[in-house]
């Protein structure tokens, strides 16, 4: 028989909320990163394979928004899930990782606020050479700044994962008993 959660030791209360914002910070992490590298790397190179390149733009120019307020949404519940894990918040691998994901959202905001719009006023006057050299240009800032938040992703979800394991050895230890 299951002991009621009022009865349950409060260890194993804090053990399961840490175990549920982990669980939530992971998801968060995993939607985030597997949203920006599927349409990066997947979507949107196989979209100008088999398009003509302005029916392709326009798809790009479509997702683009939905998957940054994805992304924006995403960093928000994991930045959430570290205010929420209070105690351990202070570890240098959470500043790390802190750190990390503020430049994201800064790179995201810079690119979904003033980059891409940019882009998407250039791509209609693509024929004039002036605008077209801008638009390849701000262009390639908006892939850079995509690709550095994608790669910054790599080492938060590996120190997540080295401190979720650290968290959870130290959870499931007993003190010594004589």
């Amino acid at each position: 028989m299951p002991i009621p959660s009022s009865k349950m030791p409060s260890h194993s209360k804090k053990s399961n909320c840490i175990f549920a914002l982990q669980v939530i910070e992971h998801f968060g992490l995993i939607f985030w990163l597997g949203t920006t590298y599927a349409i990066s790397l997947l979507a949107l190179p196989k979209a100008f394979a088999v398009l003509p390149v302005d029916q392709a733009g326009t798809f790009a120019q479509a997702l683009f928004p939905a998957m940054n307020l994805f992304t924006a949404l995403a960093l928000a519940v994991v930045m959430g899930c570290y205010f929420f894990l209070k105690p351990s918040y202070t570890s240098p691998s959470v500043k790390k990782k802190s750190a990390l994901l503020l430049l994201c959202a800064g790179l995201l905001g810079l690119n979904a606020l003033v980059v891409q719009p940019r882009v998407h006023a250039l791509r209609s006057q693509r024929q004039d050479p002036v605008k077209n050299q801008s638009f390849r240009m701000l262009h390639g800032v908006s892939m850079l700044g995509n690709l550095v938040i994608m790669l910054l992703g790599i080492p938060i979800v590996v120190w997540t994962t080295a401190q979720t394991a650290r968290r959870n050895d130290a959870l499931t230890q007993t003190p010594n008993q004589p």
